[in-house]
């Protein structure tokens, strides 16, 4: 039901950073696996509006800010 592939790219990204046991994913991880081919600048926006825009979509305690990157918040997953 999330329309855009880097919008699945990006919740996928934050899932298996927390079945990994990660606290967060930090902005250069997010950046290097989302927008390998964008500068750093740029990369920072984008995923900042990708980020928004999943927020008005899941709510705001989907994804969490941390001081370094994002975190998945109160989401079910299959997986786990």
């Amino acid at each position: 039901p999330y329309r855009g592939r880097k919008r699945l790219e990006l919740l996928a990204y934050l899932l298996e950073t927390r079945i990994a046991g990660k606290s967060e994913a930090t902005f250069l991880e997010l950046m290097d696996a989302l927008y390998p081919d964008t500068d750093e600048f740029g990369a920072k926006a984008i995923l900042k509006q990708l980020v928004y825009l999943l927020r008005n979509q899941l709510g705001h305690q989907a994804i969490l800010s941390t001081t370094s990157g994002y975190a998945l918040g109160a989401l079910e997953t299959d997986v786990e």
